[in-house]
């Protein structure tokens, strides 16, 4: 699965911030490799002319026995997804505070919009609105609010972390110091 971001906010005077991102890797991107690594190893080399089902069907039993039942390569995956969520949450921790050392950051706020659309039933929606001013630990606190509704809509994961990272990171960069930091983000799957 991808999702999308939608970021926007005032930098300087009336000039706007906006910043846009589709098709955004979350965490199923190792499920998909460890799949397709397990089907090439399988069914032989590509360009082989003489694969046959029987291949092609133990290829796909492997697969998926190796993303249900627990194996050397499934533990080294999910190593890898816990490391690289550590180092978003991090990212996405460090962000915010520079966010709340701006000089007016006790005027600021950080709004999080997240949106699942289903087919079947009704689409998962959340909202946190995250006063920067009067904390003592900003993002520690900005995590722990955004997270439930990250989680309702399936967007806890690392792909997420690091796209909001991304956005922070572009809004600081570019915002007036006079100004207090003001973003809506908007997270869609």
């Amino acid at each position: 699965m991808s999702f999308g971001i939608y970021a926007a906010g005032v930098i300087a005077g009336s000039r706007p911030f906006v910043y846009t991102r589709n098709n955004q890797p979350d965490g199923d991107i190792f499920e998909a490799a460890a799949v397709i690594s397990a089907l090439r190893a399988v069914s032989g080399p590509s360009g082989t002319v003489g694969r046959t089902m029987e291949n092609v069907a133990r290829g796909a039993v492997e697969a998926a026995a190796d993303y249900v039942l627990p194996s050397e390569a499934s533990l080294e995956r999910e190593g890898i997804r816990g490391i690289a969520r550590m180092v978003f949450l991090y990212t996405l921790n460090n962000m915010v505070t520079l966010l709340a050392m701006s000089s007016r950051a006790h005027q600021g706020w950080i709004s999080v919009y997240t949106h699942q659309s289903r087919w079947l039933w009704a689409d998962n929606v959340g909202f946190v609105s995250f006063g920067l001013g009067g904390r003592s630990e900003p993002g520690v606190e900005f995590i722990r609010e955004v997270s439930p509704i990250l989680s309702d809509t399936d967007m806890n994961n690392y792909g997420v972390l690091r796209t909001m990272s991304l956005a922070l990171s572009e809004y600081h960069s570019r915002l007036d110091r006079t100004r207090p930091p003001m973003i809506n983000i908007e997270l869609f799957k």
